[in-house]
């Protein structure tokens, strides 16, 4: 199995918890603000319940991947957990952990995103395409519940972005 690439991001959000909860947790209001999915629904009983499936599609851009998941921690509505049941395209793993803090004004959310690729090789593609959803789910969640700071958002991910490809040619000096 390969290392996981992994993206991990904080930031406050002007919204109650509860709120943020079900919009991450429930396929159909997911579907609303997350531009990455063409397509996600429950798959089965509609219930945000550990255990619960839900069958995606992403956009093309992202690979245009189908892929099952389920929910495999809940604590409601304070932390929220996704997991890939089986590999799919050149994914072997995804997993996303969401934790919504409550603070004065609003909420601060975390976000984990988790892929491990399948094959070595694709590495460095799948990378660049995880680093792009992972950006995009952030910004669109910031702009469903709080447009104003939106713009705060893309800055802090283009930061984040520089910063890993500056470590990525360190790296690269280094072997």
């Amino acid at each position: 199995m390969q290392d996981p690439i992994q993206f991990k991001q904080s930031f406050p959000i002007r919204s109650r918890p509860d709120v943020l909860f079900r919009l991450v947790g429930d396929p159909k209001k997911r579907m609303r603000w997350d531009k990455s999915l063409r397509k996600f629904q429950y798959d089965g009983e509609e219930k945000l319940q550990v255990g619960s499936k839900m069958k995606g599609l992403l956009q093309w851009k992202y690979g245009g991947m189908a892929f099952q998941t389920k929910i495999t921690h809940l604590q409601g509505p304070n932390r929220l957990s996704l997991e890939s049941l089986r590999p799919f395209g050149l994914i072997e793993k995804m997993s996303q952990q969401w934790s919504f803090k409550p603070m004065p004004g609003g909420a601060e959310v975390t976000f984990t995103f988790t892929v491990v690729p399948r094959f070595k090789f694709v590495r460095r593609g799948i990378e660049r395409m995880v680093q792009g959803l992972f950006a995009e789910t952030l910004l669109e969640l910031q702009r469903a519940v709080d447009s104003s700071t939106a713009g705060a958002m893309e800055e802090a991910a283009q930061d984040i972005a520089k910063k890993q490809r500056e470590e990525r040619k360190k790296k690269k000096k280094k072997a």
